[in-house]
């Protein structure tokens, strides 16, 4: 055996690191937090969360459930039930995709709602906003990435419904960052976090029938960095091989 006692990294190599298998930019368990919430009237109706969540990265599907209400509390309509589900993967570039979906067996939101038991009207809600990292309504705990030197790149949202595409929109701006790992697992302020939001023309959003939505993430490791986690994928795979 033939031992080497150092070596050069070049373009190609990390190249090749950055789709090692077990590549990662988020640690595997890692905790955030992921609400719906909803406005209508102009913006002068306002819905408190539902589905309010706190899971873990970790690939493996998580039920969203909670019962939407009007801003006094009051139930509206049926409970919901959500399917949130988490992926990292390199994209051949250098850069990674951190990829959020929501799903729903049925919708999102029913149509027909009334959010505002004041108004002699019906009042629905004409947009629909999922927050991811619970920024306004809770702990504010975003997707944190495994090192500070991971840059964020961009992001983009689509919502479905069914297989149609009902809106895909740059949501770059709409993202909060604050990267790299944190001694407290639920840290406050931190992490890939945002409030990406649908409006329904006619006034409500439950006619649009969204069944999901994907919220893909962009971002590029530091070379150092991205070396490392090359090397770190293809120790943990020959450790789940051993």
């Amino acid at each position: 055996m033939v031992r080497s006692s150092k070596f050069v990294v070049s373009a190609c190599a990390l190249g090749a690191l950055a789709g090692a298998a077990g590549a990662q930019v988020v640690n595997v368990g890692e905790s955030y937090n992921a609400t719906f919430f909803g406005s209508g009237g102009g913006g002068f109706t306002f819905a408190p969360a539902w589905a309010n969540t706190i899971t873990q990265f970790d690939g493996n599907s998580a039920t969203m459930s909670g019962q939407p209400t009007n801003f006094v509390g009051g139930d509206v309509g049926d409970p919901v039930s959500y399917q949130l589900t988490e992926s990292q993967f390199a994209n051949g570039d250098g850069t990674f995709t951190i990829r959020v979906e929501v799903s729903a067996a049925d919708t999102f939101l029913a149509p027909g709602l009334d959010f505002d038991p004041f108004s002699p009207s019906v009042d629905t809600l004409d947009t629909l906003t999922f927050d991811l990292g619970a920024t306004t309504f809770g702990t504010n705990n975003g997707i944190r990435t495994v090192s500070n030197d991971i840059t964020f790149v961009s992001a983009n949202i689509t919502w479905f419904s069914g297989a149609d595409i009902v809106l895909a929109a740059d949501a770059s701006q709409r993202i909060t960052v604050s990267l790299g790992p944190q001694i407290d697992q639920l840290a406050t302020g931190t992490g890939l976090r945002g409030q990406f939001s649908i409006v329904a023309s006619g006034g409500d959003v439950g006619v649009l029938a969204l069944d999901r939505l994907v919220l893909d993430m962009i971002v590029v490791p530091a070379p150092g960095a991205l070396a490392l986690l090359g090397m770190g994928g293809l120790v943990a795979t020959r450790r789940r091989r051993a």
